[in-house]
């Protein structure tokens, strides 16, 4: 345990695996409260969100994205998904076949036009356009909510730590005009169904049936579009940057690649050439594969809590800390991800620590890409869904290889306060292998 202080309010990093687990789950009741918050007059859109509430607001809301998001959910979604895969096929092959069978990309951009669209299918009900080269296509709309590195930092870094400030300056984590492109588009979607009569068996769908309010059911559209802006935060930026990372360690370890793609084909080969539910869902290796890059590069670099209730802290080694209410609890994800005290040879990239055989040895609360206990991310089977479909899309025709303009070495840069991002652009060669 280190103390700290942030600015004037008092603070903990903890570090031993047994404790991070009494803060998120055995004791998470002293511990139910995240450090970032926001103002709801600022942010009507995402003061909903499970990641910004606590309590019987968190509970509720938390229920209803679980409810939207259940197995059999999945399975649409899975559906969905395969329609954004062929958007993402055809435009590689498009590339390719323009520039002789290979092109450079920035990988960051093209996950992102992948996500971006993803989102717009599954979350809004809508066709973003994201490989499009229109103007106004989801993807360029939405990128303006994660600013550049310098710019974005301050945002975040305003608007979750110094809330007094934020409102003072009418600083937004989500700009206004994604506010109201968010609602626009539910208001219009929602409005088609209605005249239609159209019953779609999606998430929107089912977000709606659980926003139903009052004795005529009318529709609570804001409660609607802010649960859309939650799949659009937990499937967007974060799985983007993850698909970066991943894409690149497979760049720089071909070994990996082509283990990984012998999987994929012998899947293709299983379900008829079809990416369904069943096919994600049995890829165990590229599942160690996400698993080691998001243990080297964690999206989410820390997870900051605060203690609700007095609480008496134990450590390994029998060092007793008496926790007041009100001071902050910090639990560094890529502290725990590199300590050569849990991890042999940490920073190098080896998806075996996460096979069957060797991944029960591990203890469960130092490894936390998504969190854990009652707080972990709902998104999680989701993000992992959509991560391994474009993984496997991409790899079925393609071989990926380092480009020259990429500047390694690579390591991760903190984006809007609290997501991690690429510190430098990671560009790679996308190359037809058909």
């Amino acid at each position: 345990m280190i103390g700290f202080y942030n600015f004037h309010v008092p603070g903990l990093i903890i570090r031993d695996p047994e404790l991070i687990k009494t803060v998120m789950l055995t004791e998470f009741n002293n511990f139910d409260k995240n450090t970032s918050s926001l103002d709801p007059h600022l942010e009507p859109l995402l003061t909903t969100n499970p990641f910004f509430t606590s309590g019987l607001e968190w509970k509720t809301n938390r229920a209803i994205l679980v409810n939207a998001l259940s197995g059999c959910r999945l399975k649409h979604i899975a559906l969905q998904l395969q329609t954004v895969c062929d958007k993402f096929s055809n435009y590689i092959e498009e590339q390719t076949s323009m520039s002789d069978g290979n092109f450079s990309v920035n990988i960051k951009q093209l996950m992102s036009c992948f996500t971006a669209e993803f989102v717009a299918i599954a979350a809004f009900g809508i066709d973003g356009k994201s490989f499009t080269n229109e103007s106004e296509t989801f993807a360029q709309t939405v990128k303006s909510m994660f600013p550049p590195v310098g710019a974005g930092e301050i945002i975040g870094i305003t608007t979750f730590f110094l809330p007094f400030l934020a409102k003072i300056l009418r600083i937004r984590f989500m700009p206004k005009n994604i506010d109201n492109y968010f609602r626009q588009i539910i208001n219009c979607v929602l409005q088609h169904r209605e005249d239609t009569g159209e019953i779609a068996q999606d998430f929107l769908q089912k977000v709606v049936e659980l926003c139903k309010t009052g004795k005529d059911n009318e529709v609570n559209e804001n409660a609607v579009a802010s649960h859309a802006a939650s799949f659009f935060l937990d499937g967007y930026e974060t799985s983007s940057v993850t698909l970066s990372f991943v894409t690149y360690q497979l760049a720089a370890h071909p070994t990996v690649q082509a283990k990984l793609r012998e999987e994929i084909m012998n899947n293709f080969e299983k379900y008829n050439g079809k990416l369904t539910y069943e096919f994600i869902q049995e890829m165990k290796y590229m599942d160690q594969v996400i698993k080691e890059s998001m243990r080297l590069t964690p999206t989410i670099p820390y997870f900051a809590k605060i203690c609700t209730t007095e609480f008496k802290l134990v450590g390994y080694d029998g060092l007793e800390c008496i926790v007041h209410a009100g001071t902050e609890i910090i639990i560094s994800t890529i502290g725990l991800h590199r300590d050569p005290t849990f991890w042999e040879n940490p920073d190098v990239f080896d998806p075996e620590r996460f096979s069957d055989d060797k991944r029960r040895n591990y203890h469960k609360f130092i490894y936390l890409p998504f969190g854990s206990g009652p707080k972990s991310c709902v998104g999680m089977r989701i993000a992992m869904m959509q991560m391994k479909a474009a993984l496997a899309t991409l790899l079925k025709n393609y071989s990926i290889e380092l480009d020259p303009k990429t500047n390694e070495p690579i390591g991760i840069h903190r984006l809007s306060g609290l997501i991690a991002a690429p510190n430098n652009e990671l560009w790679l060669r996308i190359k037809s292998i058909k």
